[in-house]
């Protein structure tokens, strides 16, 4: 991010903290996200069953899949009202409103909802299909010209960790922080997607400096970007947020896939990168400053031959420690063999630093109980470890942690099950709490 942007950001962000996470409104926001999603997640499962029984699911597609406002008449029906949802149209308006041909017949319907339901499946089961499901669907007659913004919020409810909310606010907030132009449409949702993943995740230091109630990165993020158009009525700058057409190009024949170390996506094509927007990447300008070995050598007083054995050895294992008695300098070694790791990359370098009372729930993931209109939630919150995966998986390059002081902390405590992960680097495992296979 540009540091006019940045520091229009902190301005921004304090102004909203002093005055809207508090307020009755900002409360009630607040605690709309996670019972939204929890009813998503049941209305869902609901459709799901009856799919299995061979049921009829338009009705339920119509009203417990797709987000509505949270209006008198909404609430009478039994729809699912969500907080990021401002369009007054009605589902069944929507259909008649489409110009693709066939819409305006209720016949048509059940063969819409099911495509519907397909599609929001198909992303969930495979996340490495995800942008292919969205082409895919764009593609489809029925699919009305469906915007991101119809689509993220039961996305958002199954798989949080996965979907962010977009709509018209957190788009226009995307545009102008990463200077990018992203539209509403379906297709660009997976981009639009990895670059809020992105931001947020480079702001999250920022917005957890304010005294905020407890909640997710995201749903904060979105929040603010609520305040900031809603309420605040901010004017962005046109050159940031009005697209100019389509941003990338695809085609039909392309393959494509997402990993967790993908380089963010990953085409298999003779030009990889032929179809990627460049905002997706980090520009060369955010590129971590050329740190040489040479530089390295002489800021540590060790010698070339002795810090390259110990790149390769890191290289090939990709973890060392370094023991000796206190004093002597381990942890300025590894910020300065971290920093050469990363030099010139897109990548970086983090650094924790253990106690005796650092545990799972701090390093990993752990239940923090939240209240929400005087109930407690037990949410799973990912520890810094998460989310320094969550940060690496978006880069590039190289990402290295330090953990300062290792031995001061319980190590079988702390690492839980990812003990068995440092030997069998390739191997998979369910963490304890979300049940969510790692890496």
């Amino acid at each position: 991010m540009a540091i006019k942007q940045l520091t229009l950001f902190i301005q921004l962000f304090q102004e909203f903290a002093d005055s809207y996470p508090y307020s009755s409104e900002g409360l009630n926001h607040r605690a709309s996200y996670e019972k939204q999603r929890q009813q998503g997640r049941r209305n869902f499962a609901e459709i799901t069953a009856a799919v299995k029984a061979g049921e009829d699911i338009t009705e339920s597609v119509r009203f417990k899949l797709l987000p509505h406002t949270n209006t008198p008449r909404n609430r009478q029906r039994g729809a699912w009202t969500h907080i990021t949802e401002s369009n007054n149209i009605d589902l069944t308006e929507w259909f008649q409103w489409s110009t693709n041909q066939g819409w305006e017949k209720q016949e048509y319907w059940s063969v819409i909802a099911r495509e519907i339901y397909n599609f929001v499946n198909y992303c969930i089961t495979d996340y490495q299909k995800f942008l292919l499901a969205c082409k895919n669907f764009s593609k489809s007659p029925n699919s009305g010209g469906f915007q991101a913004g119809k689509m993220t919020p039961i996305l958002n409810a199954l798989k949080p960790d996965d979907f962010i909310l977009i709509n018209d606010r957190t788009r226009k907030v995307i545009n102008y922080l990463s200077n990018t132009k992203y539209t509403e449409k379906l297709t660009e949702y997976p981009y639009i997607n990895l670059t809020g993943r992105n931001l947020i995740l480079e702001l999250a230091e920022e917005m957890q400096k304010h005294n905020i109630p407890a909640m997710r990165d995201d749903d904060l993020f979105d929040m603010f970007c609520h305040w900031l158009v809603d309420v605040k009525k901010y004017n962005f700058p046109s050159e940031n947020i009005n697209s100019t057409g389509n941003i990338y190009e695809t085609h039909q024949d392309e393959k494509i896939n997402f990993t967790a170390t993908n380089r963010h996506f990953h085409k298999r094509l003779s030009n990889p990168y032929l179809a990627i927007p460049k905002s997706v990447f980090l520009e060369r300008s955010n590129l971590q400053p050329k740190y040489t070995l040479t530089q390295c050598s002489q800021e540590t007083n060790i010698t070339e031959t002795q810090l390259t054995q110990w790149i390769r050895a890191i290289d090939r294992k990709k973890q060392a420690i370094f023991q000796g008695p206190p004093g002597t300098g381990k942890t300025f070694l590894a910020q300065k063999l971290a920093q050469h790791l990363t030099s010139g990359d897109d990548g970086f370098w983090e650094l924790i630093q253990f106690h005796p009372a650092y545990t799972y729930e701090d390093f990993i993931q752990g239940i923090r109980p939240q209240s929400e209109d005087g109930k407690l939630t037990y949410p799973v919150v990912p520890g810094r470890f998460l989310k320094f995966c969550q940060k690496a998986a978006l880069c590039q390059d190289t990402c290295v942690l330090i953990i300062d002081e290792i031995n001061r902390a319980n190590l079988s405590q702390v690492f839980g099950e990812l003990m068995y992960l440092l030997e069998y680097r390739d191997a998979k495992i369910p963490l304890a709490n979300s049940g969510e296979f790692f890496p």
